[in-house]
């Protein structure tokens, strides 16, 4: 991805893919599950830029970001981009490929397999370089190189091109998100803010913040977003990548301690205000989620979303889903193995 030839000419192979997207919403198709629309060069070259990368005007800017070559066993792999396209194209681009631009990081949760994967890789690096137009040292634009993985000062004389930290590459936000467990482990602690479809709840999260460790901001988050104190065990249980825009989502499991008065799920204070409600559900409650799968009605927007009082978690794959799903599966431990 550093020799601009080789960028250019992969560009042109007949096997090439490009994942298109307006505003950071991918071109799919949803005659039956959502899939990713994969376009050739011929359908898009009209609206590449004749030098690669080149910074034009905001109405008619194009980012293309190289995600890699798709290894197949049938060849060497082909290779696929991520781009950008002008709004004032994009209705005749979905119109040409039967499909449609999605509009909420909900509905891209939706992508499932190789798409899931290209679609949170592509919409992060893309998402960067719309926020990193120009060098946070000096102002000045900053033009995208490597292949779209870094971008670089214009200014000759930026001191931010010269030494080590010559170049400005993408972000990434550390951000944990826990089940918290009863001091028992029959219940788990969920909350929910504003900007969640209604009657949506999920593992308790936040961004880690410079100089702590992740265990302290486990408890931290926790401690801010409900009152709830924590035990001496934080465990980590797997990782998730939050391209809205740029999140490292990191999975920890952790136990509530006793109440003042030794009840095993401590009284829940909205600390902080971040969050609009939360509460411990039982096991019993987070089965009968699962096997609804109630959350494929704010997926979907079918029926107009959930009812008034309906509950439900984030759906597959999200993180707290996984997370969930363990603990009811009593794949995390304190829990008696529950069939979804």
């Amino acid at each position: 991805r550093r020799t601009p030839e080789f960028l250019r000419a992969a560009m042109k192979e007949k096997t090439t893919r490009f994942i298109l997207y307006r505003d950071l919403c991918p071109l799919v198709t949803a005659e039956k599950d959502v899939q990713l629309v994969w376009a050739r060069y011929d359908d898009i070259s009209h609206l590449i830029p004749n030098t690669l990368w080149e910074e034009t005007t905001e109405e008619e800017r194009v980012d293309v970001v190289f995600l890699g070559r798709a290894v197949e066993s049938s060849h060497d792999g082909y290779a696929v981009f991520g781009m950008t396209v002008p709004s004032e194209r994009a209705d005749e681009l979905a119109a040409k490929f039967g499909g449609e631009f999605l509009q909420s990081y909900i509905h891209l949760l939706r992508l499932r397999g190789r798409d899931g994967h290209v679609g949170r890789y592509s919409r992060s690096l893309l998402a960067w370089h719309d926020r990193y137009r120009f060098c946070p040292t000096c102002g000045s634009r900053t033009s995208s190189v490597e292949g779209g993985h870094k971008r670089l000062c214009e200014d000759n004389n930026c001191r931010s091109r010269k030494g080590v930290h010559n170049t400005c590459h993408p972000r990434l936000d550390p951000t944990v998100i826990v089940l918290v467990q009863s001091a028992d482990g029959s219940r788990v602690l969920l909350g929910r803010t504003v900007r969640f479809p209604r009657g949506v709840y999920s593992c308790i999260s936040g961004f880690i913040e410079g100089g702590e460790s992740v265990e302290d901001a486990v408890r931290r988050e926790v401690a801010e977003e409900t009152g709830v104190p924590l035990g001496a065990d934080i465990d980590y249980k797997s990782s998730q990548a939050f391209p809205f825009p740029a999140s490292l989502m990191l999975g920890y499991a952790a136990r509530a301690t006793l109440g003042k008065g030794g009840e095993a799920t401590p009284d829940v204070e909205l600390v902080d205000g971040e969050l609009d409600d939360a509460r411990w559900f039982t096991k019993q409650e987070i089965v009968q989620i699962f096997r609804d799968k109630s959350w494929r009605k704010f997926v979907s927007g079918s029926s107009g979303g959930l009812a008034p009082g309906e509950i439900t978690v984030p759906p597959p794959p999200s993180l707290a889903n996984q997370m969930l799903k363990a603990w009811v599966q009593g794949r995390i431990p304190l829990q008696t193995p529950s069939r979804l």
